[in-house]
């Protein structure tokens, strides 16, 4: 089901495909190298550990008050 798009990988010469390889390599361990040295991935998973442990003591501080107050259904 090809309407007219063709990528032509038949003509395409190894040394352009491995240049494109080797640039897209290349740009993804800059990028991690990157965020490591910066922090950035650190802190991330960091901020999210702790925003997931404070919105579960927020749910579990409103339903005990909701509890002591007799609104919970059960």
């Amino acid at each position: 089901m090809s309407a007219g798009h063709d990528h032509d990988s038949e003509s395409m010469s190894d040394v352009r495909l491995v240049w494109a390889v080797f640039v897209n390599v290349g740009l993804t361990i800059v990028q991690i190298i990157g965020g490591i040295v910066s922090g950035f991935v650190i802190a991330d998973c960091g901020r999210y550990a702790q925003l997931r442990s404070w919105m579960r003591n927020s749910r579990s501080k409103k339903r005990a008050a909701q509890s002591a107050s007799g609104l919970v259904s059960v």
